[in-house]
């Protein structure tokens, strides 16, 4: 039980409860009576009961014991916001800062430690994802009632996910296929025309095999242009994202599986072209992407903790993009697979050990000239990235201080950039 009480003594049926931090005391006697103590310390008389109710609220942020400087951002913290995604829902803490990259667009990007989100890595429940192409909306793809909780790693991290975290990591969990079976809706809209619809349920099968399914969509239904300056304030975007969850709970085998779709488009720009005769400047950006994962598990040794895990993912991004008469479209396509394997040497003295494989192909076609259909140039560009991870962690029984050290090695092979003209 996670309170902050101080000291609460129950014996033989009769109590007697001793309070010097906040919260609230709820007895309840053979007569029904119910008696509320105060944070000032006030004592109840000893009497006969049959029954304590300790309530207390858990804190919205919390941090991970361990080596690594990581902080858990829960649910409670995340419902602060009535409407929020990933980028959004940083605004009610002070743990990361999230900025405007281009406003024109809506893209953003995190900082940690003072440096941009291209050296922060992007994880979904341990796999890295949201890379290259998505990076820039990437904030936007992970609504707000989806997530469980997200921890944000601040400085060096584990060398398990890679060597793309400089500065940290941040890695989203989901709404669990195993949590309590159910369905839940949520829905929003505010006066600038921006509605959102978000649904949730699980559904267990059988004792071992469980189901969720996760919708979202959302809408902006009016232009805005407080200033009148005739040019969007904010993008106007509209959004369905869809995930389906699975997952089997075995005594040795555990699986867990998804897939996932987007489809955006956003819209931006002049409402009106600033003289007469010229036409207004927009900007349209269509994306497409589709994923899918799947992470195995076989415990050898539960007493030990000696397991093996093979996690995999493979995501297909399409952004199509015109600023004016100028183009920017991008295919990226990425494969992702790590086997991992970890024990527990003796108690205080734990070892992990994984290999790991990258792909990524990465289409870009573009048009730089404001000449509506020229020429475009494209660009393919394909790297494959191997690796292996070392990684001891001395964990003392007194639980005061966490020791760890890693190495990893990562190769890069197989990089090939062509470049050529094609047809606008």
């Amino acid at each position: 039980m996670s309170v902050m009480f101080r000291r609460i003594i129950v014996a033989l049926g009769m109590a007697a409860v001793l309070l010097q931090a906040a919260g609230q005391v709820r007895v309840v006697a053979n007569n029904a009576d119910t008696t509320s103590v105060s944070q000032h310390g006030d004592s109840i008389p000893m009497q006969s009961i049959s029954e304590v109710t300790v309530t207390t609220r858990r804190p919205g942020m919390s941090r991970i014991a361990g080596a690594e400087n990581t902080m858990r951002i829960n649910q409670a913290e995340l419902f602060k916001a009535a409407c929020c995604n990933l980028g959004e829902s940083f605004t009610t803490n002070p743990s990361v800062d999230v900025n405007y990259s281009d406003a024109a667009t809506g893209a953003k990007q995190i900082k940690l430690l003072g440096l941009s989100g291209t050296y922060v890595q992007m994880l979904a429940e341990n796999l890295p994802n949201w890379r290259g192409a998505a990076l820039p909306f990437a904030l936007g793809y992970v609504p707000g009632p989806w997530m469980k909780s997200i921890q944000v790693s601040k400085g060096a991290s584990s060398v398990r996910n890679g060597y793309e975290g400089i500065t940290g990591q941040i890695d989203v969990e989901y709404l669990k296929p195993e949590d309590e079976q159910g369905v839940a809706l949520n829905l929003y809209g505010n006066s600038d025309g921006r509605i959102e619809a978000n649904a949730d349920g699980n559904l267990h099968l059988t004792p071992r095999l469980n189901a969720n399914l996760l919708a979202h969509y959302e809408d902006n239904l009016a232009d805005m242009d407080h200033n009148h300056d005739h040019f969007l304030d904010q993008p106007n975007v509209r959004q369905v994202n869809l995930q389906s969850r699975w997952d089997w709970l075995g005594d040795r085998y555990i699986f867990h599986g998804g897939l996932a779709m987007i489809d955006e488009k956003r819209h931006s720009g002049q409402t009106q072209a600033h003289h007469e005769g010229a036409e207004p400047f927009a900007i349209n950006l269509k994306t497409h992407r589709y994923e899918g994962y799947m992470k195995h598990a076989v415990v050898l040794n539960a007493e030990r903790g000696t397991n093996i895990a093979l996690m995999a993912s493979a995501a297909n991004h399409d952004l199509g993009g015109a600023y004016g008469h100028k183009r920017y479209d991008v295919n990226e396509t990425n494969a992702y697979a790590q086997l991992m394997f970890e024990t527990r040497l003796t108690d205080p003295h734990t070892l992990s050990l994984g290999l790991s494989l990258n792909h990524d192909r990465l289409k870009q076609d573009y048009r730089l000239d404001h000449i509506a259909d020229g020429p475009l140039t494209r660009l393919v560009e394909k790297e494959t990235v191997t690796g292996a991870y070392g990684q001891y962690t001395f964990t003392p029984a007194s639980d005061v201080m966490t020791l760890m050290a890693g190495i990893r090695l990562d190769h890069s092979m197989g990089h090939s950039a062509v470049g050529k003209t094609v047809e606008g």
